[in-house]
């Protein structure tokens, strides 16, 4: 690309496994502002719409359900026991698509369980047949306490939950990190030293072991699926029905290396937010931790903080 930051299309990356149709398809701002929402509402259950396409792929039996956009919903209903949709609420975003001329639609809806685990109860179950009747309408849960998160669909009254699904972000043509060997390399040796630095008189023999664990990570490290799509950006018009409020800017800790124990509620995205102020960097926490699923950590794990990485 000759050094040139022009968007040449999209990079889709997936999380968990490849399962059957229908194929869900994250775009990662719109990914990123559920995740905040949730966090953002942890008293109670909140939610909104899921607005984006629904795609055929090779026949009509084969399809995927691209999501573009999130509508929360207001935030008067945070403190409530259980997240409740109307036929007033599904209207209200109806007319909104259709005056702004937009031709995306509701494609399902999100809500939150904070603290409780990800499922559908029989109240959420019943609320997906009353207002999500087609067979590609999706239901999306996240425990943003635990950093859980799942999604479901319905046909025919068969539930079935997803076992993965895709997260959509620009390509600018530059190669992942993730497939820079040195980069990899880089990222070991300042964890080994940090780790020896912390340990102090553990001796030779910790270090050998902290050495061969990384050895040992290196041959069985598991390479994220990709694929490379080349298809034009569409700008669509955003449907605004109930504002929520923009988190506060946070201060960029000191550039270096640091240690960050992940605590109750935090994803990827909010540690990146904290240390880079730009949660799109997550990517690089990740990489320099050997993380396979950037959508679950686990509560107590210490995280190397690389230097955040030059424009």
């Amino acid at each position: 690309m000759n050094g040139q930051r022009s968007a040449a299309g999209v990079r889709r990356f997936l999380v968990g496994k490849a399962g059957p149709f229908p194929r869900v398809v994250f775009r990662e701002e719109v990914f990123m502002q559920m995740d905040r929402f949730a966090q953002e509402n942890p008293t109670g259950e909140s939610g909104g719409f899921l607005v984006g396409r629904k795609r055929n792929l090779k026949s009509l039996e084969e399809y995927e359900v691209l999501v573009e956009q999130f509508v929360p919903l207001a935030s008067s209903r945070s403190a409530a026991s259980r997240f409740a949709l109307s036929h007033e609420d599904y209207q209200a975003v109806q007319h909104s698509l259709q005056s702004s001329g937009s031709e995306l639609r509701i494609v399902g809806w999100m809500h939150s369980h904070p603290g409780f685990g990800v499922f559908l109860s029989a109240f959420d179950r019943q609320q997906h047949h009353r207002l999500f009747s087609r067979p590609w309408h999706i239901a999306y849960v996240i425990d943003a306490v635990h950093g859980d998160r799942a999604l479901y669909h319905c046909v025919d009254h068969h539930w079935r939950k997803l076992p993965g699904y895709y997260i959509l972000r620009p390509d600018y043509g530059e190669e992942p990190a993730s497939l820079r060997g040195p980069s990899r390399w880089w990222a070991r040796m300042v964890a080994a030293l940090l780790l020896l630095l912390i340990l102090g008189g553990a001796g030779v023999q910790g270090y050998r072991w902290y050495a061969s664990r990384f050895t040992d990570a290196e041959a069985g490290l598991p390479e994220v699926a990709h694929q490379i799509e080349k298809e034009p950006v569409v700008q669509e018009p955003v449907v605004i029905v109930t504002p929520s409020d923009t988190p506060a800017q946070v201060a960029s800790p000191p550039a270096g290396p640091r240690l960050h124990t992940v605590r109750p509620g935090e994803s990827l995205w909010s540690i990146a937010e904290k240390y880079y102020g730009d949660a799109t960097l997550y990517r690089v926490i990740s990489e320099a931790n050997n993380i396979s699923d950037p959508a679950r950590i686990t509560v107590g794990i210490t995280l190397v903080i690389p230097e955040k990485p030059s424009p």
